[in-house]
């Protein structure tokens, strides 16, 4: 499954997702790093859409 860091993050934006919910992503393009850490297992359709939306609400809230 391909590594979505939501869709406000730069094309170039690349990172990761882990067990446990587990996220990081760096966008060399608006200088940014996102790290989340959190606990328990989701299914990986459901993590993978939450950390999506995660990354969008970062993303509006520092590049206002």
């Amino acid at each position: 499954m391909q590594f979505n860091p939501g869709n406000l993050a730069s094309p170039n934006t690349f990172g990761g997702w882990g067990a446990g919910s587990t996220c990081f992503w760096i966008d060399p393009e608006r200088e940014l790093t996102f790290s989340f850490l959190s606990t328990g297992l989701m299914e990986d359709s459901h993590h993978i859409e939450r950390l999506s939306r995660l990354s969008d609400m970062v993303l509006a809230a520092v590049t206002r």
